[in-house]
Formats: C-alpha cells, structure tokens, sequence
C-alpha cells in the first residue's frame, strides 16, 4: 500500500505537468509510471523491502521526469510565445570577432539593429564589412563604436552616444572577455588586473551604463505595442519581475570555468566565478524591481573554438575530445539567441554539462581529481597560443 501512494503522488505529478510536455511523452512518462505502480502493488515482499523499493522507484522515476522537463524548457519546448528581435536595438560587446561576430549575424537575422562595440578598430571594420558585404545585413542596421569595455568612462560615453543615435537598448550582451593563459605565479600584475578589469568589472560598468535604458524600452513596450495592447505582467518571476512578452534582456556571456577549476586558467576561472555572482545578484536586484522589467540571461558555454581559446584541447586522450570537442561559435549563438526570445534565465552549452559542477562535488577529492584530469584540467591549454599578447573575445 505504501508503495501504491508513493508512486500515485508521483504519477499525480507527472500529470499536473501533462499540458506543458509533448503530448507522446507525456503518454509514455505516465504509461511507465502506472505500470511500476502496478507491479509493486502485486509485490508480496516484505513491507521493509517493499517501502526500500517503493522509495526508490519513485525517486527514479520523479528525477527522470524533472530532467525531461528540464530539458524540455531549456529548448524552449514549454514557451507559449516568443518575443520577436525584429527592429530591436542590441547592443554587443567584443562583437569584432569568435562569438560576438556569431551574435551579431543571429541577432541580424532576425532583423534586429546592431550595435557593435570592441576595443579593437581594424577588427571591428572587417565584421561590419563582412555583415553587410557578405551576409547582406541592411547597413543601416548596423552601427559600430571602438569602446574599451575596462573604461567606465569609455562605456558611459558610448552608451550615450548610442541612445542619442539609435534609442534604448532592447537587448545587452555582455560578451568581452579577454584570456591570458598563464601560470597565476608567472602572469604579470598588469594582465591579472586586466584579466579582472574585463572579465568582471566591465559587465558592471556596462550593466550600470545601460539597464536605465532598456528599463525605458521595456517600459514604453508595456505600455503599449502601438495598437492600444499592453504587455505589461504577462510574465514575472525572478530574473525580470513584470517581463512581458517584449521585455528587455540583459545578457551575460560567462562560462563554464566558473564552476570548473583548470591549470593556467587561474584568472580566467574566478573571473568567471566572481561574474556569475554578479550576474545572479543583479538578477535579484532587479526581480525585487516591480518597475524593472528587465529581464537577465546567463549563458555557460564550454571550450568554443574561437582565437580566446587558439591552441587550447579539451581533453587529456583523443577519446575525450571526440566526444566533447570544442563548440562552434554560430552553434552557441543559435543558443544565445533562441534563449533571448524564449526569456530563459541561464543555459548551458552543451546542456549535458550543465550536471558537470553537481556532480563532481559529490565525489571525493581523489576521483574529482581523475575526473578533471581526464576533462584535461591540468594539460587543456599547454599548446595555448595567444598568452603573449592576451586573446579578446
């Protein structure tokens, strides 16, 4: 009996979440579960045994469901609506090349205006031709500024200059990031603070410069679409308290390092660390915000084969690496981009790695260290490339 009102509250469960799942898989998650309930029931083994296996099948069978679900919302399979990037102003930082290129040509195809900021002038030029000579993007949707993402001053000027040329920002995407690839007892003063300065300070100089604006945007869209419509509270929750369906997005590019230690990546991991606490503190901040209506995304990708990891090999032995290779950065804006009109709160890419960091902290330290060998924590960036010069995003 005990094991029959286990396994009914979880297949209750599984069906209060019915209209929310594909409809075949909600027929086979609920088949599954109805049968086990039902071959326990049979059981004749003693009630010890029978409450040992009860509880265990149910914990099984809940955690497969959650995870389907999880799955199911991290591709956006359980959104009602998305909200359309058309003729929305995005604004992205390290935008001259690797990710931030990859963004700016997802982002241009869903006819959104660009404007693309980097410290690099001659890089920047290249993606803007590129855009609109190669990827026929209109040029009047693209508009670039050489701004040095480590100078609040730079920041604040530029998204000045912005507001006054385009409007309000719809979308951020805090992307820049800058890898030195050296040993923290080898690396200078000057590209540790660097390091810092880019990886963690920017995204709040560039959070401060330009949440005012898209607390604008997203406000005059609440308040009407242009044909007397409101969007106003028809989504809430953490992450962008009053997030409508036309809600502006604030998005941060950070990484799966934060979570993953790794030799001569000292700087780069607890930069990331230290951002993906900024991040989840500004994202509460601006919940407790009735007036917010900002929205905050948080991206983990792993190793993305882009020049901020040149040279750099995921992966002790060939085998790892076949099975995780490094991603493609058109890959990982697709996901940027889809996770922006969806209103996802944070992903990561590839999804199967988001259970990495939980489970590593469940073993002990002797076989958490094996595993992060084989994932290549102490060899990945030997044969780095760029750590002379520092590789920008």
């Amino acid at each position: 009996m005990r094991a029959g009102r286990c396994l009914t509250l979880t297949w209750a469960g599984a069906w209060s979440w019915a209209p929310q799942i594909p409809q075949d898989t909600c027929h086979r998650l609920i088949l599954a579960l109805g049968t086990t309930s039902a071959a326990l029931s049979t059981t004749t083994w003693p009630r010890r045994k029978m409450d040992i296996l009860s509880f265990a099948a149910s914990a099984v069978l809940l955690s497969l469901l959650l995870l389907a679900l999880d799955y199911a919302k991290d591709r956006g399979l359980l959104t009602a609506s998305h909200q359309s990037l058309a003729n929305k102003i995005i604004v992205i930082t390290g935008a001259a090349g690797g990710l931030g290129r990859a963004l700016a040509l997802e982002f241009a195809r869903r006819g959104a205006i660009l404007a693309l900021w980097d410290v690099r002038a001659d890089a920047l030029r290249d993606c803007v031709s590129w855009l609109i000579g190669e990827c026929g993007v209109p040029p009047a949707s693209v508009h670039s500024s050489v701004v040095d993402v480590a100078d609040a001053g730079a920041i604040g000027a530029a998204a000045r200059a912005q507001l006054a040329a385009l409007g309000p920002a719809h979308v951020v995407v805090s992307n820049a990031a800058v890898v030195n690839g050296e040993r923290l007892l080898d690396a200078s003063e000057e590209r540790l603070r660097a390091s810092f300065a880019v990886n963690v300070l920017s995204h709040l100089w560039i959070a401060r410069a330009l949440l005012p604006q898209q607390r604008s945007s997203s406000s005059s869209s609440d308040h009407g679409n242009g044909d007397g419509s409101s969007n106003h509270g028809s989504s809430s929750g953490v992450g962008g308290a009053g997030g409508g369906s036309n809600s502006a997005t604030f998005v941060t590019i950070g990484s799966l390092m934060a979570e993953v230690p790794a030799a001569r990546l000292g700087d780069y991991c607890a930069s990331k660390a230290a951002l993906l606490q900024l991040h989840e503190c500004l994202r509460w901040e601006l919940s407790r915000s009735e007036s917010s209506g900002v929205h905050c995304l948080h991206v983990q990708p792993h190793m993305i084969d882009t020049p901020l990891f040149n040279g750099g090999k995921p992966g002790r032995f060939g085998w790892v690496r076949a099975l995780l290779p490094p991603l493609r950065a058109t890959t990982v804006a697709s996901r940027v981009v889809r996770a922006v009109e969806t209103r996802r709160e944070r992903i990561v890419v590839p999804y199967a790695l988001k259970w990495l960091p939980p489970l590593l902290s469940l073993l002990p330290s002797a076989l958490r260290d094996v595993a992060l060998d084989l994932a290549g924590a102490s060899c990945a960036m030997d044969a780095f490339e760029g750590a002379r010069e520092g590789v920008f995003t």
